[in-house]
């Protein structure tokens, strides 16, 4: 993605993060949209966290899972100034809150994915087939701008990848779909570098927040 370092410009330059989840929310969108609420957080932003449908309890360990919304649209949420809108997992607007596309120019909207169909709805699109989740893009995204990963936010960081991937059933690097010459319309993974071997532990999903080693403190590029 050619303006990804002006992306993680726009995101540290403004007051104000919303955060938008997908339909039917999983543990990827979910798991990102608690990292990134953790991180905004850290920088002194404002932020916000929507989706159209309700929060399911299995994920409700997520760091700030309470300050999750419901609703339609964001109408009326976006005409106060700079802001960055930020929707992980979302192949194209009619798959979120609406109103995403009349939000105005002072908004930057922030399109991370891995859909091959992605709409390129965003003011930046970051979009990559590859990714095994959008999870790891976020790794990537924290790891890239030098923003510091606690534990709080390793433990959704971890949620999403291991939600994509079949709690890594599914090879993180892709030497098995490339094998079988065939991708089966799933989206290829690629290595997780640097992220302890732990990681591969089975989740203890629908039980209670990770209480293993993560994905804490490792040190950016």
């Amino acid at each position: 993605m050619k303006d990804f370092k002006e992306m993680i410009r726009s995101l540290e330059k403004v007051p104000e993060w919303i955060i938008l989840a997908h339909e039917k929310p999983d543990g990827d969108t979910l798991g990102c949209g608690s990292a990134l609420f953790l991180k905004g957080m850290a920088l002194g932003k404002k932020c916000s966290w929507f989706g159209p449908d309700p929060f399911p309890r299995v994920y409700g360990f997520l760091p700030f899972s309470e300050k999750y919304v419901t609703t339609e649209t964001l109408e009326g949420m976006t005409g106060y100034g700079e802001m960055a809108v930020v929707v992980t997992d979302t192949s194209n607007p009619g798959r979120t809150v609406g109103g995403l596309t009349q939000v105005g120019d002072r908004v930057a909207v922030i399109n991370i994915d891995h859909h091959g169909d992605n709409s390129r709805f965003g003011t930046f699109n970051w979009v990559d087939e590859e990714a095994s989740s959008v999870g790891l893009m976020i790794y990537e995204l924290f790891l890239s701008a030098r923003w510091e990963i606690t534990r709080e936010m390793a433990d959704p960081l971890f949620t999403a990848v291991a939600t994509d991937t079949g709690f890594f059933q599914v090879p993180l690097n892709g030497r098995e779909d490339a094998q079988n010459g065939s991708r089966s319309g799933s989206k290829r993974s690629r290595t997780l570098q640097g992220i302890p071997e732990s990681l591969r532990e089975p989740f203890p999903c629908r039980t209670a927040p990770l209480g293993h080693r993560s994905l804490q403190g490792h040190p950016s590029p």
